[in-house]
């Protein structure tokens, strides 16, 4: 009835947990027309290598707000550091975003891009 959820683990001791919603506005945010849940999963994940997140602010002692940003668009959620999980609550794509969170955006993509393995 709320959907699927997932847990990735991004790096040897992060975990990334994408709630039912934000499944459903990336599979609407990005148009993909899927309807089984787990096909919208499958597509995030195939998708979605590499991960780059930036705290915002500190919501409560060791909970930090998040952007985060991928290949496909940009993650919000929030950030538990004493568990090391990213919980994403929703996905908006790089033409939604506004003002400072598209510099935010570029600089954050730059350093994806730093990473990515040369072609040729």
């Amino acid at each position: 009835e709320k959907g699927l959820t997932a847990v990735k683990p991004i790096s040897d001791n992060v975990i990334l947990y994408c709630t039912a919603h934000f499944f459903k506005r990336y599979n609407e945010r990005r148009k993909l027309n899927l309807v089984m849940p787990c096909d919208i999963i499958r597509a995030f994940m195939n998708d979605n290598l590499k991960f780059s997140f930036q705290k915002l602010e500190e919501t409560t002692p060791g909970n930090f707000k998040v952007f985060g940003v991928t290949d496909s668009g940009v993650l919000l959620g929030m950030y538990n550091a004493s568990a090391n999980i990213y919980k994403l609550n929703t996905f908006i794509t790089s033409d939604m975003l506004q003002g400072s969170q598209i510099q935010m955006e570029e600089q954050m993509k730059a350093r994806l891009d730093k990473y990515q393995p040369k072609k040729g």
